[in-house]
């Protein structure tokens, strides 16, 4: 039996269960009645630096099970767009040793892949720490050679621009709490709410955008499920 892969989402699912174990301690505290709750705003601002720590820990899980599968599902290089071999050989041709070169004969060019990968990552990971639209289609973009993994973000009442806008909002949020913890307006638990289903959603768009793209490259029968939102986990 082929193992469907969609791990990811189930590690995202359970990433974010701690999310909403602090709604559910705000419940507790506060009771379920509709209105402002003094006290507890800390609980609110704690679960949405949880659910951006979710949704970056979820895109670099996505990036590298995809990056995994192409290389582990081609016979060549070329499974790549040429936009990743050339970002993946630029290394070696900047080399003083003009022999590093011939580290892609053979199966050579899988390492200096993985290495690719590597460096992608880090870079992500390290120097730009903030999980932005512009900052994630240069992640899948360099990785995997999809250009824009944000083009299938609508849905009914929400375009591609205004589901861009939200996250750069959301994230923009989260580094007010983390580096400032005073925000200009207060956050709420309706709020959170509103956040952690559009980050569902985005996550469950992505998946499948790379199931697509990772179809089309590999032209083998895909093992990466399609799901829909509200079935994550």
């Amino acid at each position: 039996m082929i193992k469907k892969n969609k791990q990811h989402l189930d590690n995202f699912e359970k990433n974010i269960s701690d999310v909403k174990r602090l709604l559910e301690i705000h419940k507790i505290l506060t009771g379920p009645g509709r209105g402002y709750r003094k006290n507890v705003e800390v609980l609110n601002k704690s679960c949405i630096v949880l659910l951006v720590a979710c949704w970056e820990a979820f895109l670099e899980e996505l990036a590298t099970k995809a990056f995994d599968y192409m290389i582990n599902n081609s016979k060549d290089c070329f499974i790549f767009p040429n936009k990743v071999l050339t970002t993946a050989s630029e290394e070696l041709k900047k080399d003083s040793d003009s022999t590093k070169i011939w580290l892609l004969a053979g199966m050579g060019w899988k390492k200096v892949l993985e290495q690719h990968k590597d460096k992608t990552l880090k870079k992500f990971i390290e120097r730009f720490n903030t999980p932005s639209p512009e900052k994630i289609k240069y992640l899948f973009h360099n990785l995997i050679g999809l250009s824009d993994v944000t083009q299938f973000w609508y849905w009914k009442g929400m375009s591609i621009k205004q589901a861009n806008a939200k996250l750069d909002k959301l994230v923009k949020l989260r580094g007010e709490i983390a580096h400032k913890v005073q925000t200009p307006n207060a956050v709420d638990k309706a709020c959170v709410y509103d956040y952690m289903k559009f980050i569902y959603r985005i996550s469950v768009k992505c998946h499948n955008n790379i199931s697509n793209y990772i179809s089309n490259r590999t032209h083998s029968n895909n093992d990466w499920p399609k799901v829909r939102f509200g079935r994550v986990g």
